[in-house]
């Protein structure tokens, strides 16, 4: 399901709940072989949600990375809520989102 291709990386989007800020410098020069660091919050995930409102979600987190940079040059780390992080997941492969 994961591709990987060499390619020139000038982003890391780090989707999660723990900003970059609080890495450890061996943490942030490892993520610099990508590029910019660039932190965006993960979303408070209401328990109640149904699949609708996960897929909603995540085509929003979707438009959001979309317009951040070339998606071809952009690598995302991405940690949190399962159900959200696999619909998401699912829609940056199927864009060539590394």
């Amino acid at each position: 399901m994961f591709k990987y291709y060499q390619t020139q990386f000038i982003m890391l989007i780090n989707l999660t709940n723990h900003p970059s800020v609080r890495w450890s410098d061996k943490q942030k020069a490892a993520a610099k072989v990508y590029g910019e660091i660039v932190d965006m919050p993960f979303p408070v995930i209401d328990e109640a949600g149904n699949e609708k409102y996960i897929a909603t979600l995540a085509d929003e987190y979707l438009n959001k990375i979309v317009n951040l940079s070339d998606t071809q040059s952009v690598v995302v780390h991405l940690m949190g809520e399962q159900t959200f992080s696999y619909a998401l997941i699912k829609r940056l492969c199927e864009r060539g989102i590394t």
